[in-house]
């Protein structure tokens, strides 16, 4: 089983990439502001480099926001197109706060713009509590992930990849934006 892991939900593409549920090769690209210019190229080369065509893989794991509207697009229209040719995929979806948090007990802040944050306590890669839309003075000042530099994506995908949800209807997939589309 060749399965890839995407992650375009904030200002990085995070790829990895599992052969019978390990993990093999991965990559995390800054590309603030230009995710749509860099996937395709970002994507190719990344399984160029694993010798692996797309029709190859079997399941994909996906996170679907909080995040930009672009950002949170992308990695499921990639999901969904390939899809779409191939019935037969296995797609997994989990929040973007849970691969944050990964398996640590903390709590996650992602910048919702106009001084919030979207904002969530997690533990072992659960939910806590809901998430709630906060006023930035109202978050805590310690034990607190909201910085995205200092998250380790990979080691946290692997940790959560038990939390992700399979989709039964891709058509029916809806992502989490930070703000709705004008």
């Amino acid at each position: 089983m060749k399965s890839l892991f995407i992650d375009t939900t904030n200002n990085k593409i995070v790829l990895a990439y599992l052969v019978d549920d390990v993990l093999k090769d991965s990559i995390i690209v800054e590309a603030k502001n230009k995710i749509s210019d860099v996937i395709d190229i970002t994507l190719k080369q990344f399984l160029d480099k694993q010798n692996v065509r797309l029709n190859e893989l079997t399941t994909f794991y996906v996170t679907k926001g909080p995040g930009t509207f672009t950002g949170v697009r992308i990695g499921l229209s990639i999901v969904k197109t390939i899809w779409t040719i191939n019935k037969d995929i296995k797609v997994y979806s989990i929040n973007t706060m849970q691969l944050m948090a990964g398996i640590k007990q903390t709590a996650v802040a992602i910048d919702a713009r106009g001084n919030k944050h979207f904002f969530a306590n997690l533990s072992n890669g659960e939910f806590v509590d809901e998430i709630a839309l906060l006023q930035d003075d109202k978050l805590p000042t310690t034990n607190i992930v909201k910085n995205t530099d200092s998250i380790n994506y990979v080691k946290n995908f692997e940790e959560v990849k038990k939390n992700f949800i399979l989709e039964k209807d891709i058509t029916n997939f809806n992502p989490i934006y930070i703000k709705k589309a004008i």
